[in-house]
């Protein structure tokens, strides 16, 4: 099933609400680590201001909940279900296969693995319908608002930094930096081998060529 059955919305608009909402997330949960801890805290995977799990999360409560209108109850209860399902699938992701912990509610009363809590779940619950019915209307009419000639621009700045900023950041993670300068350093140590086994054979080569020289100089008529 693709994107057009399961919303009016063009890919280049879920890709604006995404980078939108990834910034208003990292936005969010800067503010949340000042307050909690007194100092800035960069909360996401990447280094720069995005968190694209708030994108991600946007992004399936536009596709699959927005057209359950102002019906807030029933809203609340699928906003609740689904980030929360959201959330566990990508803390596990992060932490078996980034090594990476972005959250941890292991201390918390009535969570799932350390990587969903119900106090939380419920704070998505309500920030979820918040956004899709009083906020979303107003980032919908900014898009608008873009001149067209601008858009594609944007977009294609934007998607071109995520990729490097996610590049980095999953090569720092995954340790690949200290593997990429062990492979360099032994590949300068095998070429330094190589060199020296070079100087050696010519050495040998010219030693061996002397000695014979010397024999047939000496020896032979």
């Amino acid at each position: 099933m693709s994107l057009v059955m399961l919303t009016n919305y063009k890919l280049s608009q879920l890709f604006y609400f995404f980078i939108v909402y990834s910034f208003i997330g990292w936005c969010i949960e800067t503010v949340y680590a000042y307050l909690n801890k007194g100092a800035f805290v960069n909360r996401g995977f990447l280094y720069g201001p995005f968190l694209p799990i708030y994108g991600f999360g946007a992004l399936i409560m536009i596709i699959l909940l927005e057209q359950l209108g102002k019906n807030i109850p029933l809203l609340f209860i699928s906003a609740v279900l689904l980030l929360s399902t959201f959330e566990y699938v990508t803390g596990y992701i992060f932490k078996n296969y980034f090594g990476r912990v972005l959250w941890d509610y292991s201390n918390k009363p009535l969570n799932i693995n350390g990587h969903v809590w119900i106090g939380a779940s419920l704070l998505w619950g309500f920030l979820g319908s918040f956004i899709l019915v009083k906020v979303h209307p107003f980032i919908e009419n900014l898009y608008y608002m873009i001149p067209s000639h601008v858009k594609p621009l944007a977009a294609g700045l934007a998607l071109t930094y995520l990729v490097l900023d996610f590049t980095a950041a999953s090569v720092a993670s995954l340790g690949l930096n200290d593997r990429i300068i062990q492979a360099f350093q032994a590949a300068r140590e095998s070429c330094a081998v190589a060199d020296r086994f070079e100087k050696a054979a010519v050495a040998l080569s010219l030693g061996t060529r002397n000695v014979l020289k010397n024999i047939k100089t000496r020896w032979l008529p």
